[in-house]
């Protein structure tokens, strides 16, 4: 399942870079895929990964570069390569403590990818009406 997904989300990644084919149908099934795999990598519910809105991605996305020196002293090589792949935005959760949600390299680049086709999407379907 996760390879047929990959597969999935990269072909649909390219169709929309190309703007080839019907871009409102590629972004679409890219945005349901790319939840699938979210869900499945995080193993949480799909209604957390639902919430998570665009400021809560690309805040998280700030301060996750900001890694203490003083913790990466502390950690082993596979440690600090996790560090440098993944990720970690916070979501709100129950009573107000924060939901810790992990984006691979390539689910970022996917939720990138949307986002920036999301204001492309907008302006061709404006012209539209």
């Amino acid at each position: 399942m996760k390879l047929f997904l990959q597969e999935k989300a990269g072909t649909l990644m390219v169709d929309l870079k190309a703007s080839s084919g019907d871009m409102v149908a590629d972004w679409h099934e890219l945005c349901k895929v790319t939840l699938v795999q979210i869900v499945l990598f995080n193993r949480r519910r799909n209604g957390k990964a639902e919430r998570i809105k665009v400021c809560h991605f690309t805040e998280g996305l700030k301060h996750g570069k900001q890694t203490q020196e003083d913790l990466l002293g502390g950690l082993s090589e596979f440690e600090k390569n996790l560090v440098t792949v993944l990720a970690k935005v916070e979501i709100p959760g129950k009573f107000g403590r924060r939901v810790p949600v992990l984006f691979t390299t390539k689910l970022r680049e996917q939720v990138e990818c949307l986002l920036v086709k999301t204001h492309l999407l907008l302006t061709y379907l404006n012209s539209k009406l």
